[in-house]
This record gives structure tokens, sequence and C-alpha cells, in this order.
């Protein structure tokens, strides 16, 4: 690049001015410029729709972490779902009335969607069903893939049975929270102000912090109670739980990344599907039960449409 000043005589003093290189970046702690760590691929929901895209991540090599500087163009929160995305949620949700016509509303304005499957047999049923669908609608090529479940064994179990490629499995925070105030008012009580906030700083602890410290605080509470009685067992039950689902309790890393801790979309699909067959004076038998629920599934995964086309096709 050469100097843009008129020469008046002889050679121009400044010379060349070389062009400052933006990559690699410069980490601004050490100064020193980061290394390439490859080529990784990013996905954004948006309100137009599912982004992905592929860019160079970068690391510090005295330790920091890596970075990618496109991803601040695609999302300030470097969130998995854009801000569009989570505004229009909000305004859908504010004029309607229920959860169920919310989902309606979204899937029409934006294409997301969700997959319903219903089955009246045991927990082996279920992970099968679950390891169908999930070839059915591309859970293999998701870029992530995520379960927020509510810690029952069998769910865990069946995720492992059927080699379900799942990215992270979260414990859902509310049942945490339930079996945190379980404890609560065995130890103290049901309107004890120090039982309230010693629940509130607990659950701080697991959502920010993690397993481990959740576990050490726990352990600390329990040595203060006596070692024979009600409150000391109700401690000790807290703490079973919790260990029995280690690796569940992963809220930092879920929030870090921008994904959902809370089941609470699944709760309420799981209140519609069978309100179908639910109510006074209903009797059904086992097979028309199941029957039509499946007819409800279909519906609340908005699949009739291609489930005629398929019946026609059959008859043909």
């Amino acid at each position: 690049m050469t100097c843009g000043v008129r020469r008046m005589s002889g050679r121009c003093r400044c010379g060349r001015t070389r062009r400052r290189r933006l990559f690699p970046p410069i980490d601004p702690r050490s100064g020193r410029r980061r290394a390439s760590k490859g080529i990784e691929s990013r996905s954004t929901l948006t309100s137009s729709g599912r982004i992905s895209v592929t860019r160079t991540r970068w690391h510090s090599p005295g330790g920091g972490g890596g970075s990618s500087p496109v991803d601040r163009l695609l999302d300030e929160a470097a969130a998995t779902v854009s801000r569009g995305t989570r505004q229009l949620c909000c305004l859908l949700n504010s004029d309607s009335a229920s959860f169920e016509r919310t989902a309606e509303n979204l899937r029409k304005t934006t294409g997301i969607h969700r997959l319903v499957s219903v089955t009246r047999h045991d927990h082996h049923a279920a992970g099968r069903l679950m390891r169908r669908d999930g070839g059915r609608c591309g859970f293999d090529q998701a870029s992530q893939r995520l379960a927020v479940i509510d810690g029952g064994p069998w769910i865990i179990n069946q995720i492992r049975r059927q080699s379900m490629p799942v990215t992270a499995v979260c414990l859902d925070f509310f049942h945490l929270a339930e079996n945190v105030h379980k404890a609560r008012r065995a130890c103290f009580g049901e309107d004890d102000p120090a039982g309230h906030l010693w629940a509130s700083d607990l659950l701080q602890v697991a959502k920010h912090q993690g397993y481990e410290p959740l576990v050490c605080s726990l352990v600390r509470w329990r040595g203060t109670l006596c070692s024979a009685g009600k409150k000391r067992h109700a401690a000790q039950l807290l703490i079973n739980y919790i260990t029995d689902r280690r690796e569940m309790i992963c809220y930092p890393q879920f929030i870090k990344s921008g994904w959902q801790i809370g089941s609470g979309p699944t709760e309420s699909q799981c209140k519609q599907v069978p309100r179908r067959v639910k109510g006074r004076g209903k009797r059904w038998d086992a097979d028309n039960a199941q029957a039509l629920m499946a007819l409800e599934a279909i519906r609340q995964s908005n699949l009739e449409d291609a489930y005629w086309k398929i019946c026609a096709g059959n008859l043909n």
C-alpha cells in the first residue's frame, strides 16, 4: 500500500505502509496472536428459519478458551436462539389463551414444530418409539441434540440402550427444585423464612455453579443436623437424589449455551394429549384409548395432511 501524500521532491519519507492484519486475532489479555483450532459449525434459530455457518475457531496459547469473532455478528449473546425468535415467541404468547394455541401460531409463522408420540406399553416400548421418531425427524443430523428430562431412571437408561446421540442431558430444574423444597419442609417446616432462604441459596448454587459445589453445600449442611433424626434422613434422601443424577446437573453449561433447563413445554404437552380420553363418564378399553391418543398425537404434531395422503396412497 503506497502513501497517498504527493511527492514534492525526492522519495516520500514515509515510504510504504503495511495494512494491519486482522487474522489471527490478538488476545487482548496476553497481546499474542491466537492459534487456529480449525473449522467448526454452528447453527442459530432465527425468525426466518435456522441458519448454519462454518467458521474458524481461535484459541489463546496461554489459555482462556476459544472464540469465534464472527459469532458476535450472528448474535451478540452468542445464543442458539436469536433475539428475533425470542421476541416473536413472546409476542405470540401474549395474545394466546393456551400453550397449544401459542405452539400452533409459532409453527405457522416460523416453521418451528414438535413431534408427539404415545404408547400404552412399558418403558422398553417408549425407548423404541423414541429411537424410531428420532430417525424420522432427522435427530441424528441435528447440530444440537438435547434432552431435558424429569430424572426418571428409565429415561436415561433408554437413551443409552437405544444409543441416542444426545449432545447433553439435563435434569429439569423444576424437578430438582421440587426435591429441594421437599427437604426444606421436612427440616424447616412449611413457612419458616430461614428454610426458604436456604432453598433459594441452594438452587442458585446448582444453577450457576453446578454439581460439585451443590453436593459440597449439602454435605456441610447435613453435618449440622442430628445424626439420628428425620431431618438427617431427609437431607440424605436429597443428597442421594442429586448424586444419582450427577451427570444431569449441568445447568451452567446449558445456560452458557443458551439452552433451556426446564421441561415446561413437555409437561404441558403431557396434559394436552390425554385430555381427549379423560373426563367424567368416559370409559375406554386399551386398544380404543391408544387409537384416540394416536390421532391426538398426529394432530398435535400437525401431521394430519401427511397421514391422510399416505392412507390414500396405500389404497391406490
